[in-house]
């Protein structure tokens, strides 16, 4: 199992087995790329590096603002551009081999998850009225 974490456009997460998936491409749902949020961990015997995959032409095709890939991309760098449509974290060993999402990024998500759900939802509800 390698795990990682899917973001999906409604503010959700969902932590699944990546090997279960034979192409990144199809939890996405098209080509991607991948931006990565930190360099290599000096502390971690391995140098975890981890990274948000999205849809290469998100922008073009206009798709939405993924708001939880945003926050957690917004952590560790300064975006110029929004990252929109299903997103996916993972991670890679200093080798470049696809190893598991650590459990600190895990609770991350779940962290931003926690502190964004309401304020999406009331921001939601205030466009609607």
């Amino acid at each position: 199992m390698t795990r990682a974490i899917k973001l999906d456009l409604d503010g959700t997460f969902e932590v699944f087995d990546l090997g279960a998936y034979p192409h990144l491409k199809e939890v996405i749902g098209a080509y991607f790329d991948v931006v990565w949020v930190n360099g290599p961990i000096a502390s971690h015997p391995k140098q975890i590096t981890v990274g948000i995959a999205v849809d290469d032409e998100g922008l073009l095709k206009q798709l939405k603002v993924n708001k939880l890939a945003c926050s957690l991309y917004g952590i560790f760098v300064m975006a110029e551009s929004p990252l929109v449509g299903t997103a996916v974290v993972i991670a890679s060993d200093y080798e470049g081999e696809t190893v598991d999402v650590p459990d600190w990024v895990v609770q991350l998500v779940s962290t931003i998850y926690n502190c964004t759900a309401e304020a999406f939802k009331y921001h939601q509800n205030w466009r609607m009225n």
